[in-house]
């Protein structure tokens, strides 16, 4: 069981970052073609990968894993979060934050749904496709893409690394809070798993946006990214991202952490003894 702390997960995993050079994407841009589409309008249970959409409850996300491949074993993640009464170090129920899938040979998923007070919705999902077996020529996964998803927003290929890098910002009048990074490739993407704040990703302290064009959290798009590794293809990842309800979802659990502990500050206090000790 881990322990979520309203700001993150402290899941005592160590983790280990990859030195990235400053503006290494665009030193290469005579490598790379970059190009900018309109955003799409699209409604978040409209989107989906693999099957999986945002807004699927957690039985829904299970069925649509079976669905698309029954041979995939679902493995739990559970989290509780702490809070206190000024005394007593207490916790809320378990509750699901996220499915993954066993490794297989194949298919992989990542999927992360909204922590209380709200309903465990899909917030994220990720579905990772090894076809070393059978590979795919680019192009044509491409257009697959195109044709469920439309036109990308943003498409910048490596031949240096052979990697395709492409990205869709969805929902009509919408905002990309989370800027494509400087360094597109296999070990760079969304993260569906919400490890990390959202909230202080796209939002300045003083609650004013990052990013120009978006005036609050409501304002920001869908993402729905793919990396294509390879041509053809071996390994495809395909990753959507609700960024403004995984923001909200993260300010309302921040929001109930204080109520929880008011009302346990304010509980233990009724229940103290008016009477002088004895000394």
């Amino acid at each position: 069981m881990k322990e979520f702390n309203c700001l993150g997960y402290n899941n005592h995993q160590k983790t280990e970052e990859v030195p990235v050079k400053k503006n290494a994407f665009f030193r290469n841009a005579l490598l790379a073609s970059l190009f900018m589409m309109p955003f799409f309008a699209a409604h978040a249970d409209e989107i989906d990968v693999a099957g999986v959409a945002l807004g699927m409850s957690i039985e829904e996300a299970e069925e649509a894993i079976a669905d698309y491949n029954s041979e995939l074993k679902l493995n739990y993640t559970q989290y509780y979060m702490n809070y206190t009464d000024g005394v007593k170090k207490l916790r809320t129920e378990d509750y699901v934050r996220m499915i993954t899938t066993a490794p297989h040979r194949v298919d992989q998923f990542i999927v992360t749904f909204a922590a209380p007070p709200d309903e465990p919705k899909v917030l994220a999902a990720e579905r990772i496709q090894r076809i070393k077996d059978a590979p795919i020529d680019r192009a044509v996964y491409l257009e697959a893409l195109t044709d469920k998803y439309g036109d990308p927003s943003l498409m910048a290929t490596d031949p240096k690394s052979n990697f395709m890098f492409v990205q869709w910002y969805l929902g009509e009048d919408k905002v990309n809070c989370k800027p494509a990074p400087l360094q597109p490739g296999p070990r760079v993407k969304v993260d569906v798993t919400l490890q990390r704040s959202i909230v202080k990703e796209i939002r300045n302290d003083d609650g004013s946006m990052k990013l120009p064009g978006a005036e609050s959290i409501e304002d920001c798009a869908i993402v729905l990214e793919y990396r294509l590794e390879g041509d053809p293809v071996v390994k495809a990842s395909g990753g959507v991202l609700d960024v403004a309800a995984a923001a909200k979802n993260e300010i309302n659990v921040m929001n109930w952490m204080e109520e929880l502990n008011r009302k346990a500050r304010e509980d233990l206090s009724k229940q103290s003894g008016a009477a002088k000790p004895k000394i």
